[in-house]
C-alpha cells in the first residue's frame, strides 16, 4: 500500500521547516511511533520531493512495518537521486534478500 501525503501538506517551506519536519520524523521513528513518522516524511516530500534523506528514512520505516514493496519502492528512487550512497545499496540489497530476489 502506498501512502499518500496528507492533504494538509503545502508545496512551500524553508530549509528550516524541513530540517524541523525530518527532526521530528526521526525522533518519531527512534521512539517506534513509525506511523507518525511516516505521515511527517509524507509531508516533507508533498514539499521536497527530492529529499533524500526523508526518502531514506522513510523506506526504514516501511521495512519495519514489512512492507517491502514500498521500501524498495523508496530506495530505488532515492538510489536514482544519489546513487554513490553506498548505505542505500545496502539496505536495497537486504530488502532483495528478504523478499528472496538475491
Amino acid at each position: 500500500m502506498t501512502r499518500s501525503p496528507p492533504p494538509s501538506a503545502h508545496r512551500a517551506g524553508t530549509v528550516a521547516d524541513a530540517r524541523a519536519l525530518y527532526g521530528r520524523a526521526l525522533a518519531w521513528h527512534r521512539e517506534g511511533r513509525g506511523d507518525a513518522a511516516a505521515q511527517a516524511l509524507l509531508e516533507l516530500l508533498a514539499r521536497w520531493p527530492r529529499e533524500v534523506d526523508a526518502m531514506s528514512l522513510l523506506a526504514a520505516v516501511e521495512a519495519q512495518h514489512d512492507r517491502p514493496a514500498e521500501t524498495e519502492h523508496l530506495l530505488r528512487n532515492t538510489l536514482a537521486l544519489q546513487p554513490q550512497r553506498a548505505t542505500l545499496h545496502h539496505n536495497l540489497g537486504n530488502t532483495l534478500a528478504a523478499q528472496g530476489r538475491m
